[in-house]
């Protein structure tokens, strides 16, 4: 499946949080080209990622975390923030308060498609949970990105995780 435009930057702008490391704020270094595993064909193929260098226009993206409570999180609230300055899109972060906050993320979500998003790029605090909402933004047209949460059962237009060696 072919991904837009505004897919491909909804992803990008995630994709500095695994190679940003510690930096001081607004001082992000250029972190591409990245090494990833691009899974889209069904297999592991190796790929180098490489950001489009601005938007083709100031998209409107919403971004839902479950929390903001630990350094992973705040970590990708950085990226996003930055990447999204970078790339000159307009970014709305909500965050759920934690895992059990499923209603408050429910709602959060409702938010984003209310505010015609033109993306939403989700840490989500429950698939089962979310997956209707996934569904539905899907059906309207509004791309469904998931990071570092995964989703499985849900068809959705990316998915941008880490593999944390154990």
């Amino acid at each position: 499946m072919k991904y837009s435009t505004k897919t491909c930057l909804a992803v990008a702008a995630f994709a500095s949080i695994a190679a940003a490391g510690p930096v001081r704020a607004g001082s992000l270094p250029q972190w591409w080209p990245l090494k990833v595993m691009d899974a889209s064909s069904g297999k592991d193929v190796s790929a180098e990622y490489v950001p489009l260098p601005k938007a083709e226009k100031a998209y409107n993206l919403c971004v839902l975390f479950p929390h903001l409570k630990d350094s992973f999180w705040l970590g990708a609230d950085y990226g996003v923030v930055e990447e999204s300055r970078r790339a000159g899109v307009n970014m709305t972060l909500h965050e759920a308060g934690g895992y059990e906050n499923l209603t408050r993320q429910l709602s959060q979500f409702d938010d984003c498609l209310a505010g015609h998003a033109d993306a939403i790029i989700i840490g989500g605090v429950s698939e089962g949970g979310m997956g209707q909402k996934y569904i539905e933004a899907m059906n309207k047209g509004v791309p469904v990105i998931s990071i570092a949460v995964p989703v499985t059962h849900t068809k959705i237009a990316g998915k941008v995780y880490a593999d944390f060696p154990y």
